[in-house]
């Protein structure tokens, strides 16, 4: 989405300060004078209610025609919430700013004490407006939201699935401890295609040694030797397993699910990932792009580095 650009006006001409103190269903709006000087009551306004969207930008032309002054519109950044407002007002022609909400909870300046609702707080997001040293966030362009949003999506993956990673972990230490000692990793393709086949000691003890060998000759691709030392080790881990280890059948269940989910979040992250590349190609030739690419030229950061980079910093 492309908004209209809106030029800022200077400091010093006066002009009126609404206030938005956004919520997840509604957003309560107030407008005030340049003297401090709240206009008529704060305004609900309905996010799904297209009547109460459009009510709001009555009242601020209303309210800018009687006092033949400009306005400016500062909302409160409430997570992603504030985000559907601000491209609504900017695709309506207002100058629009995106403010920290601990300076409004921070800002005293109003004769009311000890009081928080959302009333008040879009008056007080209005009174902060009218102080010209305001610091206001800076609103990215919308490709670099995009990387944002992708960025956050791989890394909440990514954490649920070093939850699960951790589950498993716990799961083998009952059931089968010595396997963890078997891999570098319990995670590679090997081992997660032995335990999904036999996810129990006694399992893979009961397992043909052909078929044991054949899976890590095939996924880890080092060879026969490799292959029979892991079978070897295998087996070893497996027989401690009868006299240090408890397994039950929900424990063979259990450890399936968790490759289960494991692969799905890797399906998940390789998608996003996927994605990521084709987003920071549709930059090329921009400043952006051109950011991104700089800074996979430092020691250690790789692509996915780069674009946390841009995309956190807008």
């Amino acid at each position: 989405m492309h908004y209209q650009k809106v030029l800022k006006m200077p400091e010093s001409i006066p002009y009126l300060s609404v206030g938005f103190d956004v919520g997840a269903d509604f957003t309560w709006m107030s407008i005030m004078l340049p003297n401090g000087i709240l206009i008529g009551k704060p305004f609900k306004i309905i996010h799904s209610d297209p009547q109460s969207r459009e009510l709001a930008i009555s009242k601020i032309k209303e309210a800018q025609e009687m006092y033949s002054l400009e306005s400016r519109c500062f909302l409160e950044s409430t997570g992603i919430y504030h985000i559907p407002l601000l491209c609504f007002l900017r695709d309506k022609g207002f100058d629009c700013a995106v403010i920290n909400p601990i300076i409004t909870k921070n800002s005293t300046n109003m004769n009311v004490r000890k009081l928080h609702n959302d009333k008040f707080d879009s008056k007080k997001a209005a009174k902060v407006g009218l102080d010209a040293s305001l610091k206001a966030s800076i609103v990215p362009d919308d490709a670099i939201i995009d990387l944002r949003n992708l960025v956050r999506d791989y890394y909440y993956f990514k954490d649920l699935q070093s939850a699960i990673v951790l589950k498993l972990h716990a799961e083998l230490k009952v059931s089968f401890p010595a396997y963890l000692n078997v891999f570098s990793k319990v995670t590679t393709q090997t081992s997660l295609k032995l335990l999904e086949a036999y996810p129990l000691a006694a399992d893979m003890l009961a397992a043909p040694k052909d078929e044991l060998v054949e899976i890590i000759r095939s996924t880890a691709r080092f060879g026969e030797t490799y292959a029979l030392a892991r079978y070897d080790a295998i087996c070893t881990a497996a027989k401690d397993a009868a006299v240090f280890g408890r397994a039950l059948p929900s424990n063979a269940l259990r450890i399936r699910l968790y490759i289960k989910m494991y692969r799905e979040y890797q399906a998940h992250l390789d998608s996003i990932l996927e994605e990521l590349h084709q987003a920071v190609g549709k930059l090329e030739g921009t400043p952006d792009y051109d950011r991104i690419s700089f800074i996979q030229t430092l020691h250690g950061v790789g692509f996915l580095s780069a674009v946390v980079l841009i995309a956190e910093m807008g």
